[in-house]
């Protein structure tokens, strides 16, 4: 896809439709990548392809999967396609790497951006509150569930919050991020499906 050769495991995820996922990762890169001085974390990283297309436009990328068969192919794809070493892939869980991962690259003052692609149920409150204070450029979310996607672009602008175990509406909203595009792909035709990217700009 897009010149990059892929291996993927029986449990690692892909997406299925290959000439719509083209059109979805093509535009994650648009607008991900304002520069070629950017470190891009892709957290859910998968097996990788999504970190490789954006390894090749960017100073490095930084893969991070918890499902240990899709960080091994995510290896080997970035082997066989010449750019082991523009690419890092941690295998764990999102929650735990993340704020690490964001912390070490501000340290090094390098720019940052961020490209989020959970499964279904969204991010853990870790995740957002770290990629909320980190001070990237650009956070690209990639959703197939639009409830949980409109949950998490919430609290990422500030707009909800955390209180107790319960999501509110915030007072005060800490506006750290806005909403510049929303667009929708047709990923599973026939369907009430739709995949959802939402890309955030630092105010």
């Amino acid at each position: 896809l897009e010149k990059i050769t892929y291996p993927v495991g029986v449990r690692s995820f892909t997406q299925v439709n290959n000439e719509v996922c083209a059109m979805l990762y093509s535009e994650v890169i648009k607008q991900t990548l304002t520069s070629d001085n950017t470190v891009v974390i892709d957290a859910y990283s998968g097996a990788g392809l999504m970190t490789a297309m954006l390894a090749k436009n960017a100073l490095k990328a930084i893969g991070i999967e918890i499902i240990k068969e899709a960080v091994e192919n995510a290896n080997k794809l970035a082997v066989s396609n010449g750019l082991e070493d523009k690419i890092t892939n941690y295998c764990g869980k999102c929650e735990d790497i993340l704020p690490k991962i964001i912390e070490e690259e501000k340290d090094k003052g390098n720019r940052l951006a961020i490209v989020l692609d959970p499964p279904r149920k969204g991010c853990d409150i870790k995740v957002l509150t770290a990629v909320k204070n980190s001070g990237a450029d650009r956070i690209v979310y990639v959703s197939c569930l639009p409830s949980s996607l409109a949950r998490d672009v919430g609290i990422l602008t500030g707009e909800l919050e955390v209180v107790g175990n319960e999501i509110k509406r915030a007072k005060n909203p800490d506006r750290k991020y806005q909403v510049t595009l929303i667009k929708p792909f047709d990923m599973f035709p026939q369907t009430k499906h739709v995949e959802t990217l939402v890309c955030l700009t630092r105010k």
